[in-house]
């Protein structure tokens, strides 16, 4: 077994009990496929496999979406500014996942920290149904567990703006 495939599957195994029960739920909405687990022969680039998500499929996932945690709304209006981090160029590597026998999609990117640029990027990843509706989200930073950080918002952004039209 190769050292990045194995350094992957350590990622979920740092989580606390409770953050990984969250993270294996999510797993089941993609067959409990972990897409840090996938190899990079196993992920798209065709633009034409995203699900058509809007800018109003973001604000209903980070805005009115409810917490796992807190059972409370993610009124994540922060991550709405990440639009920014997406015009500056610091979401790359764009890549989609259909699971065979799955309705879903996972779209993956690499997103620069905002504070440390000098960090390796971050990797968050969400499930979006068929519609565009955002099923779930992660991200590898610290406010990722909670599903709603401004990583992710700036990879809202770069799908948004990468569905063919």
């Amino acid at each position: 077994m190769d050292k990045e495939k194995t350094t992957k599957r350590m990622y979920r195994e740092k989580l606390n009990a409770t953050a990984k029960q969250r993270y294996l739920e999510k797993l089941c909405e993609i067959n409990q496929i972990d897409p840090y687990e996938l190899s990079a022969g196993e992920w798209s680039r065709d633009m034409n496999a995203l699900p058509p998500c809007t800018y109003m499929d973001m604000v209903n996932y980070l805005v009115y979406g409810v917490s796992y945690y807190t059972k409370q709304q993610f009124k994540c209006y922060k991550s709405l500014e990440s639009h920014e981090q997406f015009c500056c160029g610091w979401v790359q590597d764009l890549q989609i996942y259909k699971p065979g026998g799955c309705k879903n999609t996972v779209v993956l990117a690499k997103v620069m920290h905002s504070q440390r640029l000098s960090q390796p990027p971050l990797t968050p990843w969400v499930i979006l149904a068929p519609s565009g509706e955002v099923v779930s989200a992660h991200c590898t930073c610290m406010a990722g567990v909670a599903e709603s950080c401004t990583h992710v918002g700036a990879l809202f952004f770069k799908v948004e703006a990468s569905v063919p039209q």
